[in-house]
This record gives structure tokens, sequence and C-alpha cells, in this order.
């Protein structure tokens, strides 16, 4: 879910009861800056899904590339 920093200054409890459900992305002039998330979530079983998503020759250098790509 991606919302402005305006609309989670209206809402910011709303906003930190959802995040223990999903990713909220905090945009400012249409840039991310900011991600509330859940911290419990067990990163290692995010890990394993991701098993076979992510092809086996791809390197860190190149993930790092497209994240930046992305912003």
């Amino acid at each position: 879910m991606n919302i402005t920093v305006t609309e989670l200054k209206k809402n910011l409890s709303k906003y930190l009861k959802l995040a223990a459900y999903e990713n909220i992305y905090v945009t400012n002039r249409g840039k991310k800056v900011a991600m509330l998330t859940n911290p419990n979530i067990d990163k290692h079983k995010v890990l394993d899904s991701l098993i076979g998503i992510i092809p086996g020759d791809t390197s860190l250098e190149h993930i790092k590339d497209e994240r930046l790509k992305r912003q």
C-alpha cells in the first residue's frame, strides 16, 4: 500500500495497525521515502519463499542495480 506523508500524519494509528499485516510505503512528492513494516515477520521464512523466484545466477550487484533503478 502506498500513502503520502500527509495521509500518514493524519491517520498514524490506523497505518501502524495495518503495518502488522502488510507493508506501508510512504511517499513524498511521488517518491518512496519510508516503509512501515512488521518487525516480527520471520525473515528466514520470507527468504525461503523466494527460493526459485530469483534466478541462481543473479549477483548481489545486479540486485542492487535493479533496486536503484526503481527509485
